[in-house]
């Protein structure tokens, strides 16, 4: 006899955790995963500070593609717009990874949904972060998108400006293909950049990209 689900779902809630979370992910029948990702969103709610598990459910759940969509759409949409700002953040890390080529489509189009209406500098100095960390994965040309529409909601964010200019000057320095690609927007697109950094973080970016070119 199978077990009942109503029963084995009763048992998760009760001793759900990190590890209980992240292994929802391989429910991937329609109706068990519509139930793990409203399990998912229950102990979220309970438990703010299992969000990096939450966060893995969800990049686990985007990188079997286009089918997880039905379930990991609204999931992601609710989380983005009701959770506090560290559940949010962590979903702005998954969000900004470039994934693999399953994932693709979703994760940019819930990425352009974030970068529409998320306005708090916390969640939007994770999504820079793993933008940076993914440069080298990602096209360029979807990097600097990205990279442009992060600065301009931060801009509008209070002291957002100058998380922008301080946080891109610090991954220049930690991610070379990052700040490969951010010396080539300043030298590409001058006036662009210049409406997003200051001139001292455009000088700094230069500076290290000459150093770089040095070692090289």
């Amino acid at each position: 006899m199978l077990p009942d689900p109503d029963a084995v779902f009763d048992a998760l809630r009760a001793r759900a955790d990190g590890e209980v979370v992240r292994a929802l992910a391989a429910l991937t029948t329609p109706g068990l995963a519509r139930r793990a990702a409203e399990l998912v969103r229950e102990h979220l709610a309970r438990c703010p500070e299992d969000a990096p598990h939450a966060a893995a459910f969800v990049d686990l759940r985007l990188e079997q593609g286009p089918a997880a969509g039905p379930v990991v759409r609204p999931l992601v949409l609710d989380l983005l717009r009701t959770a506090p700002a560290s559940v949010r953040a962590e979903l702005a890390a998954v969000l900004a990874a470039p994934g693999g080529e399953s994932s693709y489509a979703l994760r940019s189009e819930l990425a352009d949904v974030l970068l529409r209406e998320e306005a708090d500098p916390l969640v939007l100095d994770a999504f820079l972060g793993s933008l940076a960390a993914g440069a080298a994965a990602r096209p360029e040309d979807r990097t600097r998108e990205l990279l442009r529409r992060t600065g301009r909601q931060l801009l509008r964010a209070p002291g957002g400006a100058a998380v922008f200019e301080r946080r891109t000057v610090e991954l220049t320095r930690t991610a070379p293909a990052f700040g490969a690609l951010v010396a080539r927007w300043l030298a590409q697109a001058g006036a662009e950049a210049a409406a997003l950094l200051g001139p001292s973080a455009r000088r700094t970016v230069e500076t290290l990209s000459r150093a770089a070119q040095d070692v090289t």
